[in-house]
């Protein structure tokens, strides 16, 4: 496969795009929204709603980073352009969405590019259409998450470190760009740091000039880096502010981060549980470039797989093993050096096919092959998506319901649904812009007042609750007790009325969401009393 020629567009180390070029990725682009379209995630999960919130309070002017508690609350390349959005488009859940859609679709080009600077424009043409349907690319496409923008970030990096490789004019400035974009990660996400300097060990090994003429990304890395230090000292007084609150953060993780041994092992080699095929392609095309000895497939080949053994064996701390937490989504960072495997190992497939049976068994075979990795990846999504959409229909029951008796207090046995309510009221309140504080009218009766009670001031042993809405997640309340359970909040007692709920509480609607959530929505009358915690 020849490489295309380098004709300056960019600077002379970055090959011009011509007509079928722009063909292809608009065509790519228009299949990968629609994709998209088709499989609409939608915001649920309690850092989704965190990262919202800080995008309304941005626009608003409200945002103060002193006061984050969440590690959300730190990200600023996620607020940041959802507060645009709002700005700019009005608040909606769809204005939300809008900058992970978009930056989704900013993957799908940058792997066009990638790809073909590395091997052409047939290999491109079959990356690009990997990245359409590759379902952990979908996944996070319409969810306010931070693992596609972490995903434009590190494709950028590698665009311009590529770029440098090719070409001797500007070649500081492309290593400087790239260094930046590297550094930019840590504003989307912590773990984009370390996958950084995994990407960093590929490159040392692939490189093709003296180590230290690479000293400008580290220049670039280090700019980046010190005007996020400012910005946290200007904000806080503590440079630091970030690094001080993910060390906490994480240290809590220390028990919820059971050992799962080869769990992304196992996701790779299962066709429908996040990879849609993409990444059996991704291994034919690492064990074609080691038999070609091709060295930028390999670097490819490498970067992916020092990323997996991180994911997989990885830790949280140098002194101890404390295995990170494992989620189908936390993998999607592999996804842009899989999808350009695949296309490589796709393009190799037809070329071997071709050479052996004649181009039309190569080209007909190469359809068949594309057409498999579309219709298991459609399957893959169908199957993932089932589960959120009918957590959210069954969210939107409790949400009605909560509607009819706006004006009452709403009390909630746990923080999901203290974030999943007060989120939905925020659009329904008229929360932008007035300065409506989201946790006004759902307020969090927790036995473990001690890491909340910022939330349950009002909720003290004997003192009235009453009247209103008391939304108890019977499953979640339970689990949050049980040692083994310690993905959720505190482990104070049961309170007594929770294990013997008072005939005169009305049960309004009762909705099992899954097997974690069981939410429960009583009328509390006038008088109701918060009892003191007791054992059950």
């Amino acid at each position: 496969m020849k490489r295309p020629a380098a004709n300056p567009v960019f600077g002379s180390g970055v090959a011009r795009l011509d007509c079928r070029d722009v063909l292809w990725i608009a065509l790519a682009v228009v299949v990968a929204a629609a994709v998209r379209f088709a499989f609409y995630g939608g915001m649920s999960s309690p850092d989704e709603l965190n990262t919202l919130r800080n995008g309304a309070q941005w626009w608003t002017g409200r945002f103060e980073l002193k006061d984050a508690l969440f590690i959300h609350d730190t990200r600023p390349m996620m607020f940041v352009p959802v507060g645009w959005s709002f700005a700019a488009f009005g608040v909606s859940e769809a204005t939300a969405l809008l900058w992970p859609f978009v930056a989704s679709l900013v993957v799908v080009f940058l792997v066009f590019l990638i790809a073909r600077r590395l091997f052409g424009r047939a290999t491109a043409v079959y990356a690009v259409l990997c990245a359409a349907f590759f379902p952990l690319l979908v996944f996070e496409a319409t969810r306010l998450l931070p693992g596609v923008v972490m995903n434009v970030l590190i494709a950028l990096c590698a665009l311009f470190f590529v770029v440098s490789e090719e070409t001797e004019r500007r070649r500081r400035v492309w290593l400087a760009a790239s260094g930046a974009a590297y550094g930019a990660i840590q504003t989307a996400g912590e773990l984009g740091i370390v996958l950084g300097l995994l990407f960093v060990a590929a490159v040392i090994v692939w490189r093709k000039h003296g180590l230290w003429s690479y000293w400008p990304a580290v220049a670039g890395f280090g700019a980046v880096t010190a005007v996020f230090l400012l910005y946290q000292w200007a904000e806080t007084g503590n440079p630091l502010f970030k690094w001080d609150l993910s060390r906490y953060v994480y240290a809590q993780l220390k028990a919820v981060s059971p050992h799962q041994p080869l769990y992304y092992t196992k996701l790779m080699l299962a066709p429908f549980a996040g990879g849609g095929g993409v990444f059996y392609l991704a291994g034919v095309g690492g064990l074609a470039a080691l038999l070609g000895k091709r060295r930028d497939a390999l670097f490819l080949a490498l970067w992916m797989a020092l990323t997996w053994a991180y994911l997989d064996f990885g830790s949280l701390s140098l002194t101890e093993y404390r295995p990170l937490s494992k989620e189908v989504r936390y993998f999607s960072v592999v996804s842009v050096p899989a999808v350009i495997l695949a296309g490589y190992a796709i393009a190799w497939l037809r070329g071997a096919a071709g050479a052996r049976f004649g181009k039309r068994a190569g080209g007909a075979a190469v359809a068949a092959l594309c057409t498999l990795v579309a219709l298991v990846s459609i399957r893959t999504l169908h199957v993932e998506r089932a589960p959120l959409r009918a957590q959210q229909a069954k969210i939107r029951i409790v949400r009605d319901q909560v509607r009819r008796y706006q004006g009452k207090p709403v009390y909630v046995t746990h923080w999901f649904w203290n974030t999943e309510i007060g989120f939905f009221m925020r659009f329904e309140k008229d929360y932008f812009p007035s300065g409506y504080d989201p946790y006004h009218a759902v307020r969090l009766a927790s036995a473990d007042t001690a890491s909340l009670n910022r939330y349950v001031q009002t909720l003290e042993p004997g003192k009235p609750i009453g009247p209103g809405l008391l939304l108890h997640d019977e499953r979640l309340f339970a689990a949050s007790q049980g040692e083994s359970e310690s993905w959720s909040v505190g482990r104070g007692e049961i309170p007594a009325v929770l294990a013997r709920i008072p005939a005169e509480w009305r049960l309004i609607e009762r909705v099992n969401l899954s097997d974690r959530y069981a939410a429960a929505l009583y009328e509390v009358p006038e008088g109701a009393l918060w009892p003191a915690s007791e054992k059950p």
